[in-house]
């Protein structure tokens, strides 16, 4: 009978942290209203498909594998070479990705993307913003806006 409410607290307890993002859980749509027919601002996926446990979160873009982050803010390795990190803020799930450029022994660039992702009813809202590490530089501390992705939650057939 331990063991049982031991693991009822367990799984309420992660219930509890995926909740802190409530109805991101999802397939959206992407929308790019000034921009050419089947065109997403910045390379951006047109389809993301989003699915959420206790601790991670999973993330495919038009049919690509899916990215999983750990909610926790632990770094992971993502199969590009690129690491990221992400964590609930204010009831948006915040993803920041590092891509390190390695020119030389001395010289490593690197560019940071930060991904804030908020629902409001059926709309889905991606803040995103960048800066740069450059070598021979001191790191940036400004992020520079890169505006935001809009998606719709897809209601499409069986959903």
């Amino acid at each position: 009978m331990t063991a049982l409410v031991l693991a009822l607290l367990v799984v309420s307890a992660s219930h509890a942290a995926a909740q802190g993002l409530p109805d991101l859980e999802a397939t959206w749509l992407g929308s790019c209203p000034g921009c050419a027919p089947g065109a997403m601002p910045g390379g951006a996926a047109r389809t993301l498909v989003i699915r959420l446990s206790a601790s991670a979160v999973a993330i495919r873009r038009d049919g690509y594998p899916a990215e999983v982050y750990r909610l926790d803010g632990t770094e992971t390795q993502l199969p590009d070479s690129r690491t990221a990190t992400a964590m609930i803020e204010d009831g948006s799930l915040v993803i920041t990705t590092v891509r390190r450029r390695v020119r030389s022994r001395d010289e490593v660039f690197q560019t940071i993307l930060r991904g804030s992702y908020r629902v409001t009813g059926e709309t889905l809202t991606i803040e995103r913003s960048t800066r740069a590490i450059r070598p021979n530089e001191p790191p940036s501390e400004r992020w520079a806006a890169l505006g935001a992705i809009i998606y719709q939650r897809d209601r499409g057939p069986g959903r």
